[in-house]
């Protein structure tokens, strides 16, 4: 976001760790000559700790970046496991496939080492976060510098972790793998002077034209709080970067960098936010046209004699929309669940509520209808039933000659009894 604004190519401070961005100030370079000294003189362990934010992980890629082609390197970064788990992963690293037990992954391990041995090859093995090794992975780690030949090791090991791996490993039951570490560097903070030309170098890097963005005042109190660690010392340098975006002020000096300290303190990441974007102005309205003159009209048509008043439509006038009658005192209330529902206005659409008593309503006029069906349905049945009756006992032998002489027959069936010849 700041880019622009102080001629940047790219994030001066990222906390990322690069190694083509690695500042090799007097403390740098001095543990990085001992790390090229110790696989140079073929060092069975190395030990590299600093403190967190030091800077070790940007070293260890450097050396690793500047080895050639005639090393192997395997980096494990999960030490939370027991040493058998440990010796999987270095196995996994290495491309090799673990074998069932123990003794299996030794064996394996040993084989693949001494196949790189006599293709003139080496084999690197860094173990980052080593201070949270368990002490039966230590001392894996110590059985695994017993894996060369005659006259070397077949295994360069580099254990990297924080000031408390150097401390356990000065503990008596690891004295022999105290023993094995023939080169020990600590990473250690940096200095004033090395915190000036350190932030110099990284601005001169992302492509900053002068030097002087940050204050000398400013810079000392930043390596005051970051207690020269790189790490934090790229955090402020950001904040200050963003904050002095933020202000429209070209210069990081000693306010700002106490404004961004404060920030942080109360749990903010910059003092004030950036101001949302501008909108971006409405387009100029064109100004309008000047009148024309009008174009010449076309002579207007004779007048069509009026059409006769018996052949003419009415003209269609729409119905007015007629507003519900006032309710009547003794009708029941409108918040009555029973109340009837209010007709449907073409002004404003019904509610749920409204359309919910519509249909309810509608049910309850269906139902109604049902039952009448059903109730013409039985009556129609019940006489047809005594029809049929009626004709079975007019056609059955009569028990005297006069028991059906007498009963009513109804009008169809005597128009039958007259067809058929009775």
């Amino acid at each position: 976001m700041y880019l622009g604004f102080y001629g940047l190519a790219r994030r001066p401070f990222s906390i990322t760790p690069d190694p083509d961005v690695l500042y090799l100030g007097d403390t740098h370079a001095g543990a990085l000559a001992h790390l090229e000294y110790g696989l140079a003189e073929g060092a069975g362990f190395t030990l590299l700790t600093g403190e967190v934010g030091a800077g070790k992980t940007t070293l260890v890629r450097r050396l690793l970046k500047s080895l050639g082609g005639g090393y192997v390197v395997a980096q494990v970064f999960n030490t939370n496991v027991s040493a058998t788990e440990l010796l999987k992963l270095v196995l996994v690293e290495y491309g090799v496939v673990p074998g069932a037990d123990k003794a299996d992954h030794l064996g394996r391990l040993q084989d693949f080492l001494i196949g790189l041995y006599a293709k003139g090859q080496r084999a690197v093995l860094v173990v980052d976060e080593a201070q949270n090794l368990s002490r039966e992975a230590l001392e894996e780690m110590r059985m695994l510098s017993n894996l060369q030949t005659e006259t070397e090791p077949l295994l360069h090991i580099l254990l990297v972790g924080q000031p408390e791996l150097r401390d356990r490993i000065r503990e008596p039951d690891l004295a022999q793998l105290a023993q094995r570490i023939t080169v020990h560097c600590h990473l250690g903070p940096l200095t004033l002077e090395e915190t000036r030309s350190y932030v110099d170098f990284r601005l001169a890097d992302a492509g900053a034209t002068h030097k002087d963005i940050f204050s000398p005042e400013a810079v000392a109190h930043i390596h005051e709080l970051s207690q020269g660690l790189p790490r934090a010392v790229n955090t402020l340098c950001d904040a200050c970067l963003m904050t002095g975006y933020v202000e429209r002020t070209a210069k990081v000096d000693l306010g700002m960098v106490e404004a961004v300290q404060k920030a942080r303190a109360e749990g903010r990441t910059l003092p004030r936010l950036p101001d949302p974007l501008p909108r971006p102005a409405a387009p100029p309205q064109a100004r309008p046209a000047p009148p024309s003159r009008p174009a010449p009209q076309p002579a207007a048509a004779p007048p069509l004699p009026p059409e006769p008043a018996n052949l003419r439509e009415p003209a269609y006038q729409p119905e007015p929309l007629r507003r519900p009658a006032a309710q009547a005192p003794d009708s029941p209330s409108a918040e009555s669940p029973h109340a009837p529902t209010p007709p449907y206005s073409p002004l404003r659409p019904p509610s749920d509520e409204q359309w919910f008593d519509r249909m309810a309503a509608l049910n309850k006029q269906l139902a109604a209808q049902e039952r009448a069906y059903q109730n013409d349905l039985r009556v129609l049945h019940e006489q047809a039933q005594d029809d049929i009756a009626e004709v079975l006992g007019e056609l059955a032998p009569a028990s005297s000659p006069t028991a059906n002489k007498h009963r009513p027959r109804p009008g169809w069936l005597r128009r039958l009894l007259a067809w058929c010849g009775y």
